[in-house]
């Protein structure tokens, strides 16, 4: 029977409908940290799975000779292995490489002086503009890998900044 047929097709694609409604896309979130990217995915109607295949551990690395006159921070993740960052560099002022590092800096007390675009020749840039024609003491304090921007934006800018890497991303066991 032709109605009985459509009626059934009817229905079908309803319920293929409602189905299509409901299925989201995923999201792999292999940090050890769900939050702020699980905020940023849910708010873009995406679902994230969290599967924590990589951690962020300590160095425990000595911090560089001599205080510092500026710091350079590139991650929020620094003010996680260095809370005490305002005490353990005199109240040096930083330049943070985006928003995010600025305000977790702040959380800990530490002066930002100045926040890059959230890349690292933007930062180095600013840091530029900073020190200016003066001798500085610079710290960078971050991950013990460097971004391929940041890196080569310190190379072209020639001043020394001597590393303080405060932690190391490794796979979780």
């Amino acid at each position: 029977h032709p109605r009985a047929m459509a009626g059934q097709l009817q229905r079908a694609s309803k319920l293929a409908q409602r189905y299509v409604r409901r299925v989201q896309h995923r999201v792999l979130v292999t940090r050890s940290e769900l939050r702020p990217l699980a905020d940023l995915l849910a708010d873009r109607g995406l679902v994230p799975v969290h599967v924590p295949l990589i951690a962020r551990v300590a160095t425990n690395a000595p911090t560089p000779g001599g205080p510092p006159d500026l710091l350079l921070v590139s991650s929020p993740a620094v003010c996680e292995f260095v809370p005490d960052l305002h005490r353990m560099t005199g109240g040096a002022p930083a330049v943070a490489v985006g928003e995010a590092t600025a305000a977790a800096l702040r959380t800990i007390g530490v002066t930002v002086a100045a926040v890059g675009p959230g890349g690292g020749s933007g930062a180095v840039d600013a840091l530029a503009r900073l020190v200016g024609d003066h001798e500085r003491t610079i710290w960078h304090v971050g991950g013990l890998r460097l971004s391929a921007a940041l890196r080569a934006a310190l190379g072209d800018w020639g001043a020394p900044v001597s590393r303080w890497s405060v932690y190391r991303t490794s796979p979780t066991q």
